[in-house]
């Protein structure tokens, strides 16, 4: 864990009276600033995630540790901020881009690791979908609608694709797969309301 701080930014009235707490939850690492009123950063600090890549396809975190390093990063940047926890107004968050987690709806416990956006476990989901005669025909119409209405829209969609790199292609990897991370019956599961997306 990595921690530096700074004296706070004055004006003529005095030490700045506001400040501003960011999260930046990577994939490798997590930082925290706290900025004072000028967008002066005043604080800082950092911790590395471990991250499981033992096999082949496999890009996991831990999700407890993944949560206490959080609160770690936290609480050390507002430890050495030059103002009193009062004095933080807001607090902005920035995460993974589609990194994906299920839960025991009864416990509020994880039932697997962490599946970021790296893994590519569910290639065969994606290949699957994009082969559907659902996602082929949605291209065809969409050809068609874009030379018919010139429409930027309809052409863009025309070339749409499923990709691991997309959370739902991994969301559906657990919930259906054999070979998912969890035995738990899936009448317990609880899935993410609102997927994060590239």
């Amino acid at each position: 864990m990595e921690t530096t701080s700074h004296s706070p930014g004055t004006d003529a009235n005095g030490p700045s009276k506001s400040f501003v707490l960011t999260l930046d939850v990577g994939t490798t690492s997590i930082r925290c600033f706290v900025f004072d009123s000028d967008a002066q950063i005043v604080s800082r600090s950092s911790s590395n995630i471990p991250l499981d890549l033992s096999r082949d396809g496999l890009s996991e975190q831990d999700p407890d540790i993944l949560w206490e390093q959080t609160k770690n990063a936290l609480r050390s940047a507002v430890a050495s901020a030059p103002c009193p926890l009062t004095a933080i107004k807001c607090l902005g968050v920035t995460t993974q881009r589609s990194t994906v987690l299920t839960w025991n709806k009864l416990t509020g416990r994880p039932l697997h690791n962490a599946i970021t956006w790296q893994d590519t476990r569910a290639l065969a989901v994606a290949t699957r979908a994009n082969n559907s005669w659902r996602v082929t025909g949605l291209q065809k119409i969409a050809r068609v609608a874009a030379v018919a209405s010139r429409s930027q829209r309809m052409a863009a969609a025309s070339d749409i694709k499923f990709s691991t790199v997309q959370a739902c292609t991994r969301l559906s990897w657990v919930r259906h797969s054999p070979n998912r991370p969890t035995t738990q019956p899936p009448s317990r599961h609880r899935l993410p309301a609102q997927p994060s997306h590239p």
